[in-house]
């Protein structure tokens, strides 16, 4: 098993921070930031917080972006004026599936 496959099945259960995942798989923790941020940037987990340190998290999963688009659609018939900002936002979720969905076509 590679080491990012090792951080990825740490972080199915809870969410972890860098230090938290360098200790518990004894990596050094140079080696565990740079191997997180290839998954982050790959899109296959998610930063929870804004400030350091960061805590992190595996991405959804299909069926949590399956439920997440189901309820777009449903909400995309009638906007009205008071969800205008609500649709923005989940038009920005299907802009990240999409971006989601191309990057696991590639691997």
């Amino acid at each position: 098993m590679t080491r990012l496959e090792r951080i990825m099945n740490l972080l199915r259960d809870r969410e972890l921070t860098s230090l938290e995942i360098a200790s518990k798989l004894e990596f050094p923790k140079g080696n565990c930031s740079s191997y997180l941020n290839t998954l982050y940037k790959d899109g296959r987990i998610e930063r929870i917080s804004d400030k350091r340190p960061f805590k992190y998290r595996m991405a959804m999963s299909s069926d949590e972006l399956l439920t997440e688009i189901y309820n777009f659609m449903g909400n995309c018939m009638v906007i009205r004026k008071d969800k205008q900002e609500e649709a923005k936002q989940k038009r920005g979720l299907i802009v990240k599936i999409k971006e989601r969905i191309t990057k696991c076509q590639t691997y």
